[in-house]
Order: structure tokens, then sequence, then C-alpha cells
């Protein structure tokens, strides 16, 4: 355990004292642990924050899948309905394809662990 040696002073509101007094009466403990306390669930919090960023981030880069894979629908109907459509089209456009869905399985796994 850490040797508590360091003493702290701060000012707070009377919305606040009544919160700490709220609680301390409620779990009959001194302010001090109140404070620690607390001060370890901001780093709860902070990693909560981190956790929501990545999960964010995984959600944009499915968007951007699902936008890419309308993007190549497109360009293959524009081509088809044109008659321009050739194999070498259908081909990019297949291996383009199967790294959106390596992607998105990659996602996937990532997603079920959250």
């Amino acid at each position: 355990m850490d040797n508590k040696s360091e003493r702290i002073s701060i000012r707070i509101g009377e919305t606040e004292q009544k919160k700490i007094k709220e609680i301390q009466d409620k779990a009959n403990i001194p302010v001090s642990q109140i404070v620690r306390q607390s001060i370890c669930d901001m780093k709860a919090f902070f990693t909560c924050e981190n956790h929501r960023k990545e999960k964010a981030a995984a959600f944009r880069h499915i968007a951007k899948a699902g936008n890419n894979l309308n993007q190549i629908a497109h360009q293959l109907n524009s081509a088809y309905l044109a008659g321009d459509l050739n194999f070498e089209q259908l081909s990019f456009a297949i291996q383009v394809l199967h790294n959106i869905e390596q992607q998105l399985t990659i996602m996937n796994g990532v997603i079920k662990q959250w």
C-alpha cells in the first residue's frame, strides 16, 4: 500500500460538499477514502474513454468499407448497363471485394471481443 504522506487542499462548492457528505453518511467512510476511490474511478473512466475511441474508429472503418462496396456496385452496374463490362474489371472488382471481406472479418472478430 502507498505511504500516504502527501496532503492536498482543495476548494469545492456547496453541491459537491453535499454529495461528499451524502456518500460519507451512506458508506460510513472518511472523505480521504472517497477522494482516493474517485481517483481510481477516473482511471476506469479513461480506460473506458480509450475503449470508446477504439470502437468509434472500428465503426468508421466499417462505414468506409460499406461506402467502398457501394462504389464498386455502382461502377459495375454502370459498366454493365453501358455494355462496357469486361473480364479485367470483374477480376479487379473480385479482388477488391475479397480484400474488403477480409477486413470486415477482422473487424467482426475485434467487435465480438468487446
